[in-house]
């Protein structure tokens, strides 16, 4: 249960990763929004499995996941940070 400001948050910060690090495998428009990006990520996007490690209200680290037609399953579909050079700080918070 989070804020929608710390959703937002959360949304942006996942959009700036998928496009600093898809961009030779599956690049985006160079023009798509934050509410663009929301839309597509959003079907099936399970908000309960999902984590956020926040500190002082900023997001740091985050784990989307997905539901999937076994309801004892979920799929990771994103983790990622607010800076790659942080990333073995964030592995306690990925691997919990």
């Amino acid at each position: 249960m989070v804020t929608d400001k710390i959703q937002d948050q959360a949304f942006k910060l996942q959009l700036k990763n998928y496009i600093n690090f898809h961009k030779r495998i599956n690049p985006l428009r160079e023009d798509i929004t934050t509410a663009q990006w929301k839309e597509i990520i959003i079907d099936d996007l399970n908000f309960q499995e999902s984590k956020l490690l926040i500190k002082n209200e900023e997001i740091k680290a985050y784990v989307s996941c997905y539901s999937t037609d076994n309801s004892r399953e979920i799929e990771i579909g994103y983790i990622g940070g607010i800076d790659i050079d942080d990333i073995k700080s964030y592995m306690p918070f990925y691997k919990k």
